[in-house]
């Protein structure tokens, strides 16, 4: 059920490692190669303080979660959870009420997008959760998800992010 997704998300938080203590779980739900259900787990592996390394030993914790899907060789990810400290997008600074995936995110996840045999579909469901108040969420698709940020860069900026 939903409910023990979210509990997961919230629980794969502790397994983050972030310099700033921005803990970030997330727990996937995919069919397997042989169409089993799936249960996938990431967390945020942020341990240096300074410019972020993107795809350079810091990953977010939808990434880790969309690689265990790639490595095992599942058909798709039907939806994935999201938990992490609430927190405007550091793009566009708008606050959607819980933190959605960052613009690393976004760029990985239009990637995998591109990829015909990639898990992440567009119709899979994305639902980013509150850490505290379980009553606060956002949830989209993600086409409609990226379809939210339209003036994202193709190519990681060279900035921070979270």
């Amino acid at each position: 059920s939903l409910s023990v997704l979210d509990n997961l998300s919230q629980q794969m938080r502790k397994q983050s490692k972030s310099h700033r203590k921005f803990d970030v779980g997330a727990v996937s739900l995919a069919w397997g190669r042989h169409h089993e259900p799936v249960i996938l787990a990431g967390a945020n592996f942020k341990p240096h303080g300074g410019k972020r390394r993107h795809r350079n030993g810091d990953y977010c914790a939808e990434m880790e979660s969309i690689w265990a899907a790639t490595r095992m060789q599942c058909e798709e990810i039907i939806g994935m959870v999201v938990t992490a400290p609430h927190q405007p997008d550091e793009m566009t600074g708008t606050d959607f009420g819980v933190t959605v995936s960052c613009y690393y995110c976004r760029v990985e996840f239009r990637s995998e997008r591109k990829k015909p045999k990639s898990p992440l579909k567009g119709h899979t469901r994305l639902r980013f959760n509150h850490p505290i108040d379980p009553t606060i969420h956002f949830e989209r698709s993600v086409d409609e998800f990226l379809a939210l940020f339209p003036n994202d860069p193709e190519w990681v900026p060279d900035r921070g992010g979270t």
